[in-house]
């Protein structure tokens, strides 16, 4: 008989389980924490757009079999509590212990996941943590002689449980974002129809119009894609798999892409480190193959960078080349130093510049003719647009018939479909512009280091300043780890200095009122690149203020119970991130709105 030895820190069984228990709350709590985020879009700290978790949630692990890991994970977890407190005195079952030992496998492959790809998620990380010190218990606990059958199915029993309730969940998130989706699209559809068959609509001939530099099908066609996208987006991936049938079953469809890459590297939208790091590169790979050896190799290499999405490397990608139709070290060194050219960038840069014009935030972006398509990802909103435009019959045309509407257009658009905000905060800011009674409220949660923010405040000050109609309230959001409770698990700070930032302007309030605290946070502003403590000090000091109580004041519990105050107020409308803006109610999509938008925006909301 193997005779089991007692761990000196944990002398008994009993003590153990209660420890086992608390790392499987553990566990469960924080993979429950990131189902609550995919159902209900709750806003994690540590978990926005570009951060570790959704690079992780977009990527080849983020799905077992379409079934996001985080629900995995929080129905194996609830069913290792509902069968723990079961196993008895006499101990652990082998065979439970297997099921925890695979368990524990299965973590090490996603920490290992996280490690290789370099993306944290502080969620996942507990979830693992908990998960290998719940094994490690396990592993100390005396073996069972007897396997208790009616425990071990108690567990398979909350696995069908948990299933179906993440199930019914997933279906729900589903049918919403359906529904939402079929609006779009009906409305983008009837659009689409609308404009094709008007007969007001510019000739063929006129120019090169609306199109990519490269084209799948006729240069006339009666139905013209246009898709701006970027080769490490998950929809893009999956927008391109719709569209390959199409392609192939149909001789009056024409397709061309532009690129919007999310990528700081050449897309100077994303202003964020660390998101889709490889899309800029990858962008510069397909440009470089179709100015080498024409429309052909550009679809080659278009269709190997969505295979790859999820790997590419450039020593991937030279491995790859002769079978691209690159093969030969001389080829290849050409790819390469094209691929780097100025004239590879150039080509990007005009795809980017075009898609802000556009008012494009984001990928992917599908226009049918020249009208934007919403509503694509609904499962059969492509079907049905190309059934509308089958049963319309519009003449085949070239793309310089196709005209898409500008960004204003399409973010006012946005903005009018956009539900009013009923929790934004009722009683008026600490610090507002505008009339108290005026009939428009525009609501700004502001962090100063963000860098969109400097101009977002330039446009929306002057906008403001010359509209009598309008009232701005500001609240104080800072992305900040000590400041802000919604970010306190950060592993780092986003915006280093977004605390101090924070509490030197509310500190000019502090000491000199109202117009102290306008002039420190223009100063704070218009200085981002250089702004410190101490150059902050020294501006005051000019303004009249002493340095050194303007500096006491920033560490005062005054100033912390004002931003405090601030950030209770943006609690109720689930505020996750700054600048956060809203006009009449209405979220503002975007954190640089031109002054032209903002003003469009503003006269509609005059008018409800």
């Amino acid at each position: 008989m193997v005779k089991h030895l007692e761990s000196p820190v944990f002398p008994d069984f009993r003590s153990r389980r209660v420890l086992a228990a608390i790392f499987l709350l553990l566990s469960f709590g924080a993979s429950f924490m990131l189902c609550l985020q995919h159902v209900v879009g709750l806003s994690l700290p540590g978990c926005g757009p570009a951060s570790g978790c959704a690079s992780l949630a977009e990527g080849p692990w983020g799905n077992i079999f379409g079934w996001p890991v985080s629900f995995a994970g929080a129905t194996y977890f609830f069913a290792l509590i509902m069968v723990w407190p079961w196993l008895g005195e006499a101990g652990v079952p082998m065979l439970f212990k297997w099921l925890v030992r695979l368990g524990v496998l299965g973590s090490l492959v996603f920490v290992a996941v996280m490690f290789f790809e370099q993306h944290f998620c502080l969620y996942c990380a507990l979830t693992h943590a908990g998960n290998l010190c719940f094994w490690i218990v396990v592993e100390t606990c005396p073996t069972a002689a007897a396997t208790p059958w009616r425990a071990m199915g108690g567990w398979a029993a909350a696995v069908v449980l948990g299933t179906s309730v993440f199930g019914i969940a997933e279906w729900q998130v589903r049918a919403q974002a359906d529904a939402v989706a079929h609006q779009q699209a009906d409305e983008s559809i009837a659009q689409i129809t609308a404009t094709t068959t008007s007969t007001e609509r510019v000739g063929d001939d006129q120019g090169p119009g609306f199109t990519g530099r490269y084209r799948l099908g006729p240069e006339k066609a009666m139905i013209r894609f246009v898709v701006f996208t970027d080769y490490q987006c998950k929809d893009c991936s999956e927008l391109e798999l719709r569209l390959k049938p199409l392609m192939e079953s149909r001789s009056d469809i024409s397709l061309s892409m532009k690129h919007f890459p999310l990528c700081g590297d050449c897309n100077p939208m994303v202003k964020f480190p660390h998101f889709h790091d490889n899309a800029c590169r990858m962008a510069q790979a397909a440009e470089a193959a179709g100015l080498l050896a024409g429309g052909e190799a550009f679809w080659r290499l278009n269709n190997w960078l969505f295979e790859h999405r999820h790997e590419y490397s450039d020593e991937e990608l030279v491995a790859a080349l002769p079978q691209l139709g690159f093969a030969g070290a001389d080829q290849i060194a050409q790819f390469l130093a094209t691929m780097s050219s100025n004239e590879v960038r150039q080509l990007i840069d005009q795809d980017v510049e075009e898609g802000m014009e556009l008012g494009i935030d984001g990928t992917p972006v599908i226009y049918i003719n020249g009208v934007e398509l919403r509503g694509w990802d609904a499962e059969d909103t492509l079907d049905r647009a190309i059934a509308a435009l089958d049963q319309a019959k519009p003449p085949a045309r070239t793309a310089a018939a196709d005209h898409p509407a500008g960004q204003i257009e399409r973010r006012t658009a946005i903005w009018q479909e956009i539900a009013v905000e009923e929790k934004l905060p009722v009683e008026p800011g600490r610090w507002s512009l505008g009339p108290a009674d005026a009939p428009v409220r525009v609501v700004l949660f502001f962090d100063y280091r963000n860098p969109y923010s400097p101009q977002l405040w330039q446009n929306l000050e002057a906008v403001c300043r010359e509209n009598t109609e309008v009232r701005l309230d500001l609240y104080q959001f800072p992305i900040s780890k000590v400041l802000n409770p919604r970010f306190d698990k950060l592993a780092e700070e986003r915006y280093p200095l977004a605390a101090d930032a924070v509490q030197m302007v509310e500190a000019a309030g502090l000491l000199g009122g109202e117009q102290a605290f306008w002039r420190m946070h223009r100063w704070v502003l218009e200085n981002r690149e250089t702004f410190s403590r101490q150059a902050a000090s020294d501006a005051a000091a000019k303004e009249g203020l002493d340095a050194e109580a303007l500096s006491a004041a920033a560490d005062s519990p005054e100033v912390a119970q004002a931003i405090a105050a601030d950030l209770e107020k943006a609690l109720p409308a689930e505020v996750s991130f700054a600048p956060r803006l809203y006009i009449a109610g209405r979220k503002v999509s975007t954190a640089s709105p031109s002054r032209e938008l903002l003003r469009r925006l503003l006269e509609l909301a005059g008018k409800k």
